[in-house]
């Protein structure tokens, strides 16, 4: 080999040490918000479509597991009290009994 095809194969060995070392400079372009938000709602659509859909096999499964009217009982019972302070005391009932009777107690 002679110096100028030694130097020549150094260099290029020196070459591909240095893109092992520094890589290439990034191709990235950053978006515009207006891209961005596109993108960003492009994928909420997409998300939400597959979540709406229902095969009209499911909506039967669905209804035969819990029929419409029971679906409304269970809606309408939410409106319903949970306790049972919405009840006259006892005393209460026994004072009107006496007071409708015409006894008065003590």
């Amino acid at each position: 080999m002679s110096d100028k095809d030694e130097i020549a194969a150094l260099k290029a060995r020196v070459e591909e040490l240095e893109a092992k070392v520094y890589p290439s400079k990034s191709t990235f372009v950053p978006k515009s918000d207006a891209e961005w938000i596109d993108e960003m709602h492009q994928m909420r659509e997409r998300r939400m479509n597959l979540a709406s859909n229902f095969h009209p096999d499911d909506l039967r499964a669905m209804e035969a597991a819990a029929p419409s009217h029971i679906m409304r009982g269970i809606r309408e019972d939410r409106h319903a009290p949970t306790s049972p302070s919405w009840r006259r005391p006892e005393k209460s009932d026994d004072r009107r009994a006496a007071a409708a009777s015409g006894s008065r107690s003590a």
